[in-house]
């Protein structure tokens, strides 16, 4: 019994011992250890070393908690995102959400404004997807390899002054290049570049490949839709190009519509304050519908078909985008003209053995030439077998405000210089004005929009105004508004021959004399005109009829 005791009195002084040394710190335990021999030391040591890899594993768990909570915060989402946006060159970036799971970071809904530096005005993001280590934003800037992005919309600075254009081209490049990234996957990808109308643009949801190699960006796209001045909505079926800081190297741009395709090649290059358009290719069975849109006019009730040639795109976004081609009618080629034609419907009234409701030009070739919101058509020499032929020229303009002024029969005033007149459409020092204003694209807040429905002119004129607000306008009100909708309307300058058989006005003597038979066979009724699209041959078809109208007068007495 007295043993036990001894040894649990023994027991508890060791405790007590043992207790004051570990309060002594490291070296005097150590030194402890030393006196008492090897065996205590490297017990010691072994203690001390759990003691500390505890004390590390708790600091480590209480630092990864507190980074994964500081990487859901609105601070850590603050600093990348303003890291995104300053390799963009912005001047304001806001993401709706940001998250990071399994090594990926995760922008959700990027609103951008572009900064001086920028290639861009505006930009809209949804989810930007790409790789990201543990400490990224901690120790190290984001600097990924691949980037992800669901769907992408920008507003190019192309078409700007010069100090715009130097700074947007280089800084494409320049962007493109930041840190590590060697390639870009844009799922649905949508710009729009131009300051006009004559200049305006875009690519819509298109899929966007790249890859860098060399200081060379490799871009391939495919699928959605691109436009560029008189060229509308055409499907991507292709496009490869080679993109560095000199400009880019159109490789192949393969568009289609309706069953007809256009493939073309060149380049896009500087100087960089205006890159120029040099492409040049071919276009075969491509609708007259794509070419052809005039604001007011459903072109459909007039003309339509498919024409083929050689076809070239040059010209500035800051200037105009200028196209020309050659057109030759090859296999099933057609350009159809309808009865809507003033013309058309007065010949089938006096030919009674044939119809000209609809003829089918397949024969034939022009040429046309697009810029600064007009079409130049020449050369024509179209031939519908022994039923008609077409020769001539003309070309679409819009009318200037006393064109306009004739037309809606109002008379302008004369107001002195930029005085209170300028606002008065229906007064001469409004002239310019009017004629820049309808050549400009809306802009709100740097946004570009360019009217969707061609067949109506926008809500600023009298078809967006109910008749109860029409009834408290006042007249000047209602002209102003007729005077801006009329200056939409293009008009139609030319000199033009339509050809009908011989024997096409067998029945009227006065009529064979007016228009007699050439080597080929045909009777030209030659009609120039200055009118509206849907009344180019309107004076001709009148003259004909009151001709063939005094024969009849003629015979009854």
């Amino acid at each position: 019994m007295d043993n036990f005791v001894d040894q649990q009195r023994l027991d508890e002084y060791q405790k007590r011992v043992a207790d004051w040394i570990a309060k002594q710190g490291i070296f005097f335990q150590l030194r402890h250890a030393g006196t008492m021999g090897g065996g205590s030391v490297i017990k010691q040591l072994g203690v001390l070393f759990l003691r500390v890899l505890v004390v590390l594993l708790l600091c480590l768990g209480l630092a990864f908690f507190a980074l994964n909570h500081y990487f859901g915060g609105d601070d850590y989402r603050g600093e990348v995102t303003a890291a995104l946006g300053e390799v963009l060159g912005a001047s304001s970036i806001e993401a709706k959400k940001f998250e990071r799971a399994r090594g990926v970071s995760t922008f959700q809904d990027l609103v951008i404004d572009g900064g001086e530096e920028s290639f861009f005005f505006q930009a809209e993001i949804n989810r930007l997807a790409a790789a990201s280590s543990f400490l990224t934003g901690i120790t190290s800037k984001w600097a990924p390899e691949q980037v992800r992005i669901k769907a992408a919309s920008f507003e190019l600075k192309a078409g700007g002054d010069q100090e715009e254009m130097q700074n947007s081209f280089a800084s494409i490049i320049a962007s493109m290049s930041e840190g590590n990234l060697e390639s870009i996957e844009i799922d649905e990808l949508s710009c729009e570049w131009g300051y006009s109308k004559i200049t305006y643009g875009k690519l819509e949801k298109a899929k966007f490949r790249a890859s860098r190699d060399q200081g060379v960006w490799e871009i391939s796209l495919e699928g959605g839709r691109f436009s560029q001045n008189w060229l509308k909505n055409l499907d991507i079926k292709e496009a490869k190009l080679l993109c560095d800081s000199d400009g880019i190297k159109v490789e192949k741009l393969l568009l289609s519509k309706n069953g007809g395709e256009m493939e073309l090649a060149g380049s896009i290059m500087g100087p960089a304050a205006r890159p120029k358009f040099n492409l040049k290719g071919l276009f075969q069975s491509l609708p007259i519908l794509s070419l052809v849109r005039l604001p007011g006019v459903d072109v459909r009730e007039f003309m339509s078909g498919s024409i083929s040639g050689d076809m070239k795109i040059s010209g500035s976004t800051d200037y105009r985008i200028v196209i020309e081609a050659d057109v030759e009618l090859r296999g099933n080629d057609v350009v159809t003209l309808r009865e809507k034609w003033d013309l058309l419907r007065a010949i089938s009234v006096l030919d009674v053995d044939r119809t000209y409701r609809r003829v089918d030009f397949e024969e034939g070739r022009f040429s046309f030439k697009t810029g600064g919101g007009e079409m130049e058509v020449n050369g024509i020499d179209l031939k519908s077998g022994s039923l008609a032929a077409l020769k001539g020229e003309f070309k679409t303009y819009l009318p200037s405000q006393k064109e306009a002024a004739e037309a809606l029969e109002i008379v302008l005033t004369e107001g002195i210089g930029s005085g209170s007149f300028k606002s008065d459409s229906t007064d001469t020092s409004a002239a310019k004005d009017l004629e820049d204003e309808r050549m400009s694209l809306k802009t709100a807040a740097g946004l570009l929009r360019e009217e969707e429905n061609y067949l109506n002119f926008d809500n600023s004129g009298l078809d967006g105004v109910s008749e109860a607000q029409r009834e408290v306008m006042t007249p000047q009100q209602i002209d102003d508004m007729r005077m801006r909708d009329e200056m939409k309307v293009y008009r139609v300058r030319g000199d033009l021959s339509l050809g009908v058989a011989a024997i096409a006005f067998a029945e009227y003597d006065n009529l064979t004399k007016l228009f007699p038979v050439d080597a080929q066979g045909w009777r030209w009724v030659p009609f120039k005109t200055k009118n509206t699209f849907s009344r180019v041959s309107a004076g001709a078809a009148k003259a004909v009829l009151e001709e063939a109208r005094r024969k009849k007068e003629y015979m009854e007495e």
